[in-house]
């Protein structure tokens, strides 16, 4: 302690000396050498805190890398690049921006940078920002929620198959630049409301994403008592199963490519079954028995039933 007393006294006799008019100062080197008795004395060490900044690239969601694309990087030091992948290293921590100038490859405009075009470096990591590059279409595809009909928000998973796999596990989420084509809403895995199971998904678990379009899935849950529609079809009076394309409207609408085919947890109220397309070959649809509108009951199980017949070829 008494060490370091008489090196700040001499700092402070040093700066006063400088205010003062001394212009030759002599440069202060303090090598702080052990005493004879052999007891260390402490030095006081001043490092930058510092990490490193890599920028890479994809194209159609591939790595790529080359040169030819240009960007710069701004925030406590500002640097800029002309190739994919590079490394930024020593750079002052804080808050930085990717901001995507020119070039790439070719044909595949800039969709977005990942995770974030805005990062934060802390001191010794190291952060990447991903510049992506696509050569396809792109729309993107939103996942809502209603509970008993109203919107809401919160937990639930659920996976997004088509063109490219998502997963998300909260709603509402957007998921952007998606190429195009069908996509569908085929797993429902959890979550979601309590005590609310997952009545249907609309306008319709399958949708077609358009380029620079965007697609919306509904996941409604029913905390109301529910019920059970069971469609079937017959071919001259036997049972028949296979392609058919048919649509439920009523208090929670549906509809399935496929029968026979059950849809569990509806909200009580009147259903009416329509056929769309599809059927056996060969067959026209004749008649929806016992009606094709009937009124769902709670706990209860109604069953629409498609009757095809021969086409009479006479």
């Amino acid at each position: 302690m008494i060490l370091r007393k008489y090196v700040i006294i001499l700092w402070v006799i040093l700066f006063t000396l400088s205010l003062a008019g001394f212009t030759q100062t002599p440069e202060l080197a303090v090598a702080l050498e052990a005493p004879t008795n052999g007891s260390p004395v402490s030095s006081l060490t001043s490092t930058a805190a510092t990490g490193t900044i890599v920028v890479n690239a994809t194209v159609d969601d591939a790595p790529w890398s080359g040169g030819g694309v240009n960007y710069t990087i701004t925030g406590p030091k500002a640097e800029s690049g002309s190739s994919v992948t590079e490394s930024f290293s020593n750079l002052p921590t804080g808050t930085y921006a990717v901001t995507y100038t020119s070039g790439g490859p070719a044909g595949a405009p800039l969709v977005d940078i990942s995770p974030s075009p805005i990062q934060t470096l802390s001191s010794g990591g190291t952060m990447a920002f991903t510049l992506n590059f696509n050569t396809q279409p792109t729309g993107t595809i939103v996942v809502n929620a209603t509970l008993d009909g109203s919107p809401w928000s919160g937990g639930v998973n659920y996976t997004i198959t088509g063109p490219k796999t998502e997963s998300g596990s909260s709603v509402t989420q957007s998921f952007s630049h998606l190429p195009t084509g069908t996509y569908a809403v085929t797993t429902y895995t959890s979550g979601g409301p309590a005590g609310a199971p997952l009545v249907n998904i609309s306008p319709s678990p399958i949708q077609m994403l358009s380029s620079g379009g965007t697609v919306a899935f509904t996941l409604n849950f029913f905390t109301r008592n529910t019920a059970t529609i069971v469609v079937r079809a017959t071919l001259d009076g036997s049972p028949w199963s296979g392609p058919l394309y048919f649509v439920i409207s009523g208090t929670k609408g549906d509809s399935a490519s496929m029968v026979p085919r059950k849809f569990y947890n509806l909200p009580t109220g009147v259903y009416t079954a329509s056929r769309s397309s599809n059927g056996p070959p060969g067959a026209r649809l004749d008649s929806i028995t016992p009606s094709p509108t009937q009124d769902l009951s709670t706990g209860g199980t109604i069953t629409f039933t498609f009757n095809f017949i021969p086409i009479d070829e006479s």
